[in-house]
């Protein structure tokens, strides 16, 4: 992933920028929110007033009061639902036989398809990706959000451990919504988390719904993107409180936008490394190719996501940084710092670090490994004049690897990678 910014969340949601909403009554657990191709809004309720399951859908304007359909045959708690497209139908999560459910909406009626996904987990809110290929469902008794394929195939570590959620896992209710790489949840009921597909934040807590929103609700249940227009709207449904009078509702608010340039993370469909074991101890290289044809000259910074079988550390992050140089006879490029790399690369004995200077300025030049542990110093706060430099780097004094070497040149800097070999 490369050059990812983000806005991050305002201190509330929904203070003046309630678009719609719709009051259905004190009773009705509206656990999930989903939207149809042509922007039908679908909530699900999970209350089984009747034994029935009930699920309603609604104009995605929220000015029509909601259709109604119900059924016997769903002998569950409905705590999730999304539309597939890949299937081109609804699924429902059902909570006490822990799977997912396809079904259909006719003449009132939700019909059972007769095709199921059992779980591993017990399901609470959920979402589908087309970029995976996979449900991106809640776990009820875990801080977890999981993905699973049609065939009941857990996708390990996409996305990753939402750690942090600070839910009572005995009375967990993980909202969720996942929408072109972007991950949110809720938090503690009323705050709205944003994370990316490896567990990143994206802006952290701070994200409270305001009372316009939950008109004295505790907190919200579903979350969704709107699919027709994400930057314009999301939808949400709210907790009811029968003894006080509180209904269930569903709010279109206008939230935040997306993070921008969150559509360019990495495909996680298609990691950068997949189906390999590394061993403990292991060296092993990546390899980048960067377009820095629309980067403004210098650093950009980020990291590499790398997704382990590690329960206790599920996600290794590991810091990047690219250098940008202006290219000659474009504005910028005379007199620009350049750091024109280490040469030969790999080295097995001397090797040469050449930069050049735009104007005078006191120079460091450091080597890391990759552990981010300083292994050498080349220069530290040296006085050189503007032109080009080049330094020695003894690469036979160090094992055998990959190392960082990173320049710096007053408020400039700039690093390149270098490969030891013997």
């Amino acid at each position: 992933r490369m050059t990812i910014s983000y806005e991050e969340i305002p201190v509330t949601l929904g203070d003046g920028d309630v678009l719609g909403a719709v009051a259905f009554g004190p009773t009705e657990q509206l656990y999930d929110v989903a939207q149809l191709p042509d922007g039908t809004v679908v909530v699900v309720d999970g209350s089984r007033q009747d034994a029935l399951t009930t699920i309603f859908t609604l104009p995605r304007d929220l000015s029509a009061p909601p259709d109604q359909f119900r059924s016997l045959d769903v002998d569950a708690t409905a705590t999730g639902i999304a539309y597939n497209p890949q299937t081109a139908s609804l699924w429902i999560a059902l909570f006490e036989t822990v799977q997912l459910m396809e079904i259909e909406l006719a003449d009132g009626d939700i019909v059972p398809t007769g095709r199921t996904v059992d779980l591993d987990f017990t399901p609470f809110g959920m979402d589908y990706s087309p970029a995976l290929g996979a449900f991106v469902i809640g776990s009820y008794d875990t801080e977890a959000v999981l993905a699973v394929t049609l065939d009941g195939e857990l996708l390990s570590g996409y996305p990753s451990f939402v750690l942090g959620r600070e839910v009572d896992t005995a009375t967990s209710r993980p909202g969720l919504s996942f929408y072109e790489g972007l991950l949110e949840t809720t938090g503690r009921e009323d705050v709205l988390l944003a994370r990316d597909q490896f567990g990143a934040d994206f802006g952290g807590e701070g994200g409270a719904f305001s009372n316009a929103v939950l008109n004295g609700s505790p907190g919200v249940f579903g979350l969704l993107r709107d699919r027709l227009d994400p930057d314009g709207s999301f939808f949400v449904t709210t907790i009811p409180v029968a003894a006080d009078g509180v209904q269930a509702r569903l709010v279109r608010i206008d939230p935040p936008d997306l993070p921008a340039s969150v559509g360019t993370i990495l495909d996680a469909a298609e990691p950068i490394f997949a189906d390999r074991s590394i061993a403990p101890r292991e060296a092993f290289s990546v390899v980048l190719s960067v377009d820095g044809t629309d980067f403004d000259a210098g650093e950009q910074t980020d990291e590499l996501a790398f997704l382990t079988n590690n329960p206790a550390n599920p996600v290794v992050r590991v810091p990047i940084a690219v250098s940008v140089s202006p290219v000659a006879g474009e504005p910028g490029a005379e007199g620009a710092f350049t750091f024109a790399g280490v040469h030969p690369n790999p080295a097995g004995g001397d090797a040469r670090v050449r930069f050049a200077l735009g104007a005078a300025a006191d120079v460091t030049v450091d080597v890391y490994d990759t552990l981010g542990r300083r292994v050498a110093v080349l220069a530290e706060g040296a006085p050189l004049a503007a032109g080009p430099h080049a330094l020695t780097l003894p690469a036979s004094t160090l094992a055998p690897g990959v190392y960082v070497v990173r320049v710096t040149a007053g408020a400039d800097a700039s690093a390149r990678t270098v490969t030891v070999v013997r």
